[in-house]
């Protein structure tokens, strides 16, 4: 809270899909994948930034003398890394939202509380998809191991659908 480091964005990022890697793949895999969002923050950050976490599958960025602008450029920065990684075949996704504290007057509080809002919105708005990425990832990954996994999935599917309009749904 010192006029040197102003402009200070501060970034909240939450891990997107931990709980389904842990119940997946087991909790190895989730620490896995936090491990590879940690390296990717920090790789992704200059030095003097701060990158911490807070939570499970929470983490805060710190970055002084940053404005709103550069920092959209470094959270990009991130993005392209993550999109790039996978754990256990399933894409690497991470949900950013962050804001910017001008002066010393303004309350850091404040500045988290809407970083964490937009964070929100932007995994809100991005969770189907994610959600279907890896569902589709994790079918492949099984019936490239069980390919007679398709054909029980197959009759499944018609009997949940029979049954279906028979209930009438």
């Amino acid at each position: 809270d010192r006029e040197r480091y102003f402009p200070l964005v501060l970034v909240v990022a939450d891990v997107n899909n931990l709980k389904l890697t842990n119940d997946a793949f087991g909790h190895d895999a989730g620490d896995a994948l936090l491990q590879k969002v940690a390296e990717i923050l920090v790789d992704s950050c200059r030095e003097g930034d701060i990158v911490a976490r807070i939570g499970g599958d929470e983490f805060v960025l710190l970055l002084p003398t940053t404005d709103v602008p550069y920092a959209g450029k470094i959270i990009d920065r991130m993005h392209e890394r993550l999109s790039q990684s996978t754990i256990h075949d399933m894409p690497v996704t991470v949900s950013f939202g962050y804001a910017s504290k001008e002066t010393h007057a303004e309350d850091i509080g404040s500045t988290f509380r809407e970083a964490e809002n937009i964070m929100y919105r932007s995994k809100i708005s991005d969770r189907p998809q994610n959600r279907k990425r890896i569902v589709d990832r994790l079918l492949r990954s099984l019936f490239d191991r069980h390919p007679e996994e398709i054909a029980h999935a197959e009759v499944v599917a018609t009997y949940s659908y029979e049954l279906a309009l028979r209930t009438g749904l």
